[in-house]
């Protein structure tokens, strides 16, 4: 018993020395801290073994017990020292006499370092760290042997990797991402890069550091946190998540003190695949969007409007043939023989409701679809200037330029969309959402005429380009541009000679709240002219020749007899045989 107290504390006092020795039989064994034999004794010879960080056993050799070895200098990097982890590091120190071989170790806690490599035989090694993934420091020293159980250790140095902008993410990391090292918010959304994505185990991203919107919904990821819901979950459709974030920018506007800007300008959506969003989002209820384009020539697809890909579809465009396109709800549709000219001024409105969608080109209906299915919200809100397809970050792009855009809640008839191309800016409809004519901004955001709230998002490279100052020739209220798109005549205010300027028969300074058709004298064929019907207050668009003037017996087709027996009084009366004659034509006696 004796014995084995002995031998228990002479094991318990070389266990705090850091070597220890185990007699028996007259052989004395050493062993290192991993509790690897690194020399034995027997009758006065020695056997020295070498061993690597895994316990190989390297070599073996004999001789006289050896006397201990001086101490180490490091000599790089400085203690302390700050290192772009993009770069290898070089570990070096001075040589010393009687070493055979080196330890390098390394951790992160002084107190717990691990050899990191053995048997080094030079005083230098050359390490790569560009897998640590903060700029925690780091705790290294060297351990020299003289291959016959002496060694000695170099003080404990320390180094970090370097984080210009101090978000916790070393320039290594960020260099290599799409992040920047110089600002600890690489997309200016008000989260730091390290919120947005953290290293440990497993990266976790709760966001992207290099997208102020994150899952493309048009909000950005800062407000998203702090109104509790999800940077990478689109939901910008969802209840008033839009207009309170809405609210939010214009605070956050308020606070910098950030400039409106006022003057005439359209959307520029051209060598780009810029767009912007709003807070429209399509469903089962009724809705209409209105708006001027003019496509440059791309021989690819351009649409805009909205597409989740769930069969809930609100948009409209051109396909690679300039041959119009649409899609609402569950079905879409290409009208080959309808085209649209590139760098033509071209108005174009969407119509839905009741599983019923129609499309108008310049204020004429080109077709109509039934049956459609359109059982909840789209997932994504109107897109202007693009479509959302397929994945949010490949969307399809309008090449050109967007005007006088309007969305609504209603149905539009052909009368309201005629209204909607020249005379939005007097529209006073419960039932209009938006308005943008692009003359207000601030930021990167659009003035809602109907709101006095800026509530349209320009992202991804869209622009306000100057409006340019257009001729209108005849001085119809419709410049000449426009009535290129229309069968009007920009060198004749009054095209279809009715009486009635083209401008006012499209809503421009209307003494009725109707339109008319200002190349057809009669608009509704009931063969009474329009100007006569705009004179006395009847619809130029609807046939009322048989109803009866307010107060009055006769019909109004009676009192536009008797106008125009006394307006043509002086015109000669032709007298002859002859019959009615209208082969090769849909003429017609009223």
């Amino acid at each position: 018993m004796t014995f084995i107290n002995i031998s228990l504390k002479t094991l318990m006092l070389y266990l705090f020395l850091g070597f220890f020795y185990i007699n028996a039989s007259q052989v004395e064994y050493r062993y290192n801290l991993r509790g690897e034999l690194i020399n034995e004794k027997a009758d006065n010879e020695f056997n020295y073994y070498a061993v690597d960080a895994l316990g190989n056993r390297l070599s073996i050799s004999k001789g006289e017990f050896s006397s201990d070895l001086n101490p180490i200098t490091l000599t790089a990097p400085d203690n302390y020292s700050i290192k772009n982890l993009s770069q290898s590091i070089t570990f070096t120190w001075l040589p010393i006499k009687g070493a055979s071989y080196y330890d390098f170790w390394f951790g992160d806690e002084p107190g717990k370092l691990r050899q990191f490599k053995t048997g080094i035989t030079a005083t230098s090694l050359k390490l790569d760290f560009s897998h640590i993934s903060d700029s925690h420091s780091r705790y290294w020293n060297v351990v020299a042997h003289d291959g016959k159980g002496a060694n000695s250790k170099s003080p404990i140095y320390t180094f970090s990797a370097l984080d210009s902008d101090r978000d916790q993410l070393p320039d290594h990391i960020e260099d290599k991402l799409c992040m920047s090292s110089q600002t600890p918010d690489s997309d200016n959304d008000g989260l730091l890069d390290s919120q947005e994505m953290r290293f440990g185990e497993s990266i976790i991203m709760t966001s992207l550091p290099c997208l102020q919107d994150s899952d493309f919904d048009g909000i950005e990821d800062a407000y998203e946190v702090e109104a509790g819901s999800d940077p990478m979950v689109v939901d910008s459709y969802r209840g008033d998540n839009w207009s309170h974030y809405v609210d939010w920018i214009a605070k956050k506007h308020e606070q910098q003190q950030l400039e409106v800007i006022s003057e005439r300008r359209l959307l520029d959506v051209r060598n780009t695949n810029g767009y912007a969003i709003s807070g429209f989002a399509p469903g089962s209820e009724a809705m209409s969007m209105t708006y001027w384009v003019k496509h440059a020539e791309s021989h690819e697809q351009q649409t805009m409007g909205s597409d989740d890909d769930s069969g809930r579809r609100f948009y409209a465009g051109i396909d690679q043939e300039n041959s119009v396109t649409f899609g609402v709800g569950n079905k879409a549709v290409t009208l080959s023989k309808v085209k649209i000219e590139d760098e033509d001024w071209t108005h174009v409105a969407l119509v839905y409701l009741n599983s019923v969608a129609e499309i108008y080109i310049n204020g004429q209906l080109k077709h109509t679809m039934r049956s459609l299915a359109f059982k909840e919200a789209s997932q994504y809100a109107l897109w202007i200037g693009a479509r959302h397809h397929k994945r949010a970050w490949q969307p399809e792009s309008i090449e050109g330029v967007i005007d006088n855009l309007s969305v609504w809640n209603v149905a539009l008839s052909k009368q309201d969309v005629e209204k909607s191309m020249f005379s939005l800016d007097r529209v006073t409809s419960n039932n209009l959402l938006g308005f943008y004519d692009f003359n207000e901004s601030r930021g990167e955001w659009v003035k809602n005429r109907v709101t006095n709230k800026f509530d349209l998002k320009l992202v991804a490279g869209a622009k306000l380009k100057l409006e340019e100052n257009y001729i209108d020739s005849d001085s119809d209220g419709i410049p000449d541009i426009f009535e290129s798109a229309l069968c009007s005549d920009s060198y004749n205010s009054d095209s279809d000679a009715d009486g009635i300027p083209d401008g006012e028969e499209l809503g421009i300074g209307s003494s009725l709240d109707v339109t008319s058709n200002p190349c057809n004298a009669d608009t509704d064929n009931d063969g009474i002219a329009d100007g006569f019907e705009y004179l006395h207050s009847m619809n130029p668009a609807l046939n009322d020749a048989l109803k009866s003037n307010l107060g009055s017996k006769n019909s109004y087709w009676q009192k536009y007899v008797s106008y125009v027996e006394k307006r043509d009084s002086e015109v000669q009366v032709i007298e002859e045989d002859r019959h009615f004659d209208v082969a090769g034509s849909q003429g017609k006696i009223m």
